[in-house]
């Protein structure tokens, strides 16, 4: 977007403020279901800052312009956005004032928002953290009208996961939240996050990118479940399982209408991210300040423990995006070899991966654009190359996060490679940022933050971080980005506290960015499980099976207990993926050369 484009949105935008008595207006990168990566018709914030993270609040003043981003996007955007027109506020650096706290200590008056895009617990947070405001919620988006050229909402099909790969079917699932809604005396559950909808009714979609999403809201009462969705996204086979499953279905629209009926006296339970106006449809109860529950929802914890069938699903997804990046590695080897990998670019690499990917049984695509970063470009947490200018592939430090969905699981990893002759530094580097969670226990009940400073405390001891969280939870064939498990701090700094426990999916990524010279994550994707005749201690064990850069492992500063946990974790690797890579015919010979290779065990001190 250029930066005449950006200026002059701005203009529009605050022409709106001034005709409308308006101090300020806040823009989230929301949609209403506060899903990550939302339909790009929900891309506010891009619209009108040309900021492409998927996190960020901008606040737009009658003279100035603000975006709040986290330690994953402080590079990206300075180099995105026009700083003569945006002032790029940094989440988590000492003196940087939250949004709130800044509109605190302003002279603004009337602060303004999109009611639909906004969780009910930020808007309770205003209410009680500013002083002398007057908050304007508005239904209806500014920037609508003047975004023109606004892409329609999506229109996929929605279709039926098999109990094959969910390991639960509907009315088992159903059982369990109404005996949790049973124990809260609750009336009503409202379901607003897309996954949650996706989970319970185990129907999947494609109206959001790399999640296989459904734009849908649902209520459970004692008396009934319904399903609001437009009705075009429906087949045939989806309407006849819903209506088997007594299953109501209204419009998307009407789930407002449908709150505001039901008896004043009806007990609410919602995510706390639900949005405003669905918690305002839910009449004086919020108002008042009666009994509405804004907490995590029953189907949020049912779901982030996987069953037997999910994590078994969850193991073959990764034997695929094992045997799939052991082919790419392999063929990225032989071009480095025979030096035509120069010729390459970030995104020809990204795009590798995906059709590699895509060759997978089960495959249904990427889980997430890859990050495929070249030499500084790498130190750039969350960069994404342009398909139209990437930087060409040099002798340095390449980092690709990448990950694959597959109807019976998702996939998110992460391998740090060089294209040249490492430095002792950067193998250093390297080092220190695998050793991390390996080889860990903890006692049931820890919760996840609490292992965090594991992860990091190698880099610690040499004054070296990350500005990202150690990891998150990941869903079974739904988002790669789960709640509520997590290690780590949120992108506010604020604290978890949700336990860890068996059968809970998560990824272990610590990493190391050195600005303008090169970036290192690893990422596997891990799983809780309990140890035998421990009696209340658990462990972690890896999903991912993928062979670490060998070239840039540093034995001389790990111990021999971190060089057979390596050995050990390469063996797991190789004894995994042999079989099927026998099995894949003449295409995995490359694969398998690689793979004997990169798993040879290294010797002990």
């Amino acid at each position: 977007m250029s930066n005449n484009t950006v200026e002059s949105n701005l203009s529009l935008l605050r022409g709106f403020m001034k005709n409308n008595n308006l101090d300020a207006y806040i823009i989230h990168h929301n949609d209403p279901h506060f899903t990550e990566i939302p339909h790009k018709s929900y891309e506010y914030l891009a619209f009108i800052s040309g900021f492409t993270g998927s996190a960020g609040t901008g606040l737009v003043t009658m003279d100035q312009a603000l975006i709040w981003v986290d330690g994953r996007y402080f590079l990206q955007a300075e180099q995105q956005l026009d700083t003569s027109l945006w002032k790029i506020m940094k989440y988590g650096i000492k003196d940087v004032p939250t949004p709130l706290e800044w509109i605190n200590k302003s002279n603004l008056k009337r602060i303004s928002f999109d009611s639909n895009v906004i969780p009910q617990y930020q808007y309770a947070e205003a209410l009680t953290e500013l002083v002398g405001k007057d908050m304007v919620p508005l239904s209806v988006n500014p920037l609508d009208s003047i975004w023109t050229d606004r892409p329609n909402m999506p229109d996929s099909k929605a279709f039926v996961l098999e109990d094959k790969y969910t390991g639960k079917s509907y009315t088992d699932k159903l059982s369990a939240v109404k005996e949790k809604m049973k124990d809260k005396n609750v009336g009503c559950l409202i379901v607003t996050n897309l996954d949650e909808v996706a989970y319970l009714f185990n129907l999947r979609g494609g109206d959001t990118d790399d999640s296989p999403l459904l734009y849908a809201y649902a209520t459970v009462t004692n008396n009934e479940t319904t399903l609001f969705i437009d009705n075009s996204k429906l087949t045939n086979e989806v309407l006849q399982y819903l209506t088997t499953n007594d299953i109501k279905i209204k419009d998307y629209n009407d789930i407002f209408n449908y709150l505001e009926k039901l008896p004043p006296d009806t007990v609410f339970w919602a995510s706390s991210s639900a949005n405003y106006n669905v918690i305002m449809k839910t009449g004086k109860q919020f108002i008042t300040k009666q009994k509405v529950i804004t907490e995590e929802t029953p189907i949020s914890h049912l779901k982030a423990v996987k069953n037997k069938v999910e994590l078994e699903g969850m193991k073959m997804a990764h034997i695929y995006d094992g045997m799939a990046l052991c082919r790419l590695f392999a063929y990225l080897n032989e071009l480095k070899s025979n030096g035509s990998i120069f010729d390459m670019n970030e995104f020809d690499i990204s795009k590798l991966s995906s059709e590699y990917r895509m060759d997978m049984p089960l495959s249904k695509g990427d889980s997430f654009t890859p990050i495929s970063s070249i030499g500084k470009n790498s130190a750039i947490i969350h960069y994404r190359p342009n398909p139209n200018n990437s930087a060409k592939i040099t002798p340095s430090m390449y980092l690709l996060d990448s990950g694959g969905q597959y109807l019976c699981g998702t996939t998110d990893v992460t391998r740090t490679i060089h294209f040249g002759v490492p430095s002792d530094k950067e193998k250093h580097d390297y080092t220190l940022g695998h050793l991390g969670l390996k080889n860990i226990k903890f006692p049931l009940k820890t919760v996840g933050n609490s292992l965090d400073v594991l992860a990091r405390m190698h880099l610690w001891k040499e004054q070296k971080n990350y500005n990202h969280g150690t990891g998150h939870g990941v869903g079974s064939f739904l988002n790669v980005h789960e709640g509520p498990v997590h290690i780590g701090t949120t992108r506010e700094g604020k604290t978890t506290s949700y336990e860890l426990k068996p059968g809970m999916v998560l990824s272990n990524e610590p990493g190391y960015y050195k600005p303008d010279e090169y970036g290192i994550r690893i990422e596997n994707m891990i799983f809780v499980t309990q140890i035998n005749n421990s009696g209340n201690f658990c462990t972690f064990e890896d999903l991912t099976m993928v062979p670490y850069c060998r070239e840039l492992i540093d034995t001389t500063i790990m111990t021999n207990e971190e060089i057979e946990w390596l050995n050990n974790y390469h063996k797991q690797v190789h004894d995994t993926l042999i079989g099927f890579l026998d099995e894949g015919g003449d295409k995995y010979i490359s694969a398998k050369e690689y793979l004997l290779e990169a798993t040879k065990p290294y010797p002990i001190h």
